[in-house]
């Protein structure tokens, strides 16, 4: 079942990124979706600094594919948008299925990465982003594949009572 997790216009998407490393299990892929500028990389933005990263996050809409390594984890960040008639390409889906069972994957504009790759994860969470009315997002998050044991709920209670401290 769906988790509907609203976040108001002073909360950032990031907000909801940042407790999500303790509940997403390694080998995961998230599938990114929504309508551009609604904070997907900003989401991802605080899932690296949930896992302790303090360097730069880029989105991937012109280098559409970034690694982003610790001493003990590995997150993947993609874009399928700018790769448009070009589904396959093998870089990035090799570079997607590295070290697959132990890291973490993002792909922005998810909804339009082939079915077979996504079936080579253990997990697959399905975040779509939507506005409501003028300035309220709904994050929702759908597993699509993988056991949930409870831990998207719990996620989802965090994401509402967190504030990261800027």
């Amino acid at each position: 079942m769906p988790e509907r997790i609203p976040c108001p216009p002073d909360f950032s998407t990031a907000e909801c990124g940042f407790p999500l490393c303790r509940f997403l299990p390694r080998g995961a892929l998230v599938l990114l979706e929504g309508p551009t500028g609604i904070g997907k990389t900003e989401f991802v933005r605080g899932f690296l600094r949930g896992l302790g990263h303090a360097g730069r996050v880029n989105s991937p809409t012109f280098v559409t594919l970034q690694v982003y390594e610790g001493s003990n984890w590995r997150v993947f960040h993609g874009d399928m948008d700018r790769l448009s008639g070009r589904r396959e390409d093998p870089e990035f889906v090799e570079t997607l299925l590295q070290d697959r069972d132990t890291s973490w994957s993002f792909v922005e504009w998810g909804d339009k990465l082939p079915e077979p790759v996504r079936n080579l994860f253990s997990v697959v969470l399905r975040l779509r982003m939507d506005w409501e009315g003028d300035d309220l997002r709904i994050l929702t998050a759908t597993l699509e594949k993988g056991d949930d044991r409870g831990w998207i709920g719990q996620w989802g209670s965090e994401c509402r009572e967190h504030r990261l401290d800027d």
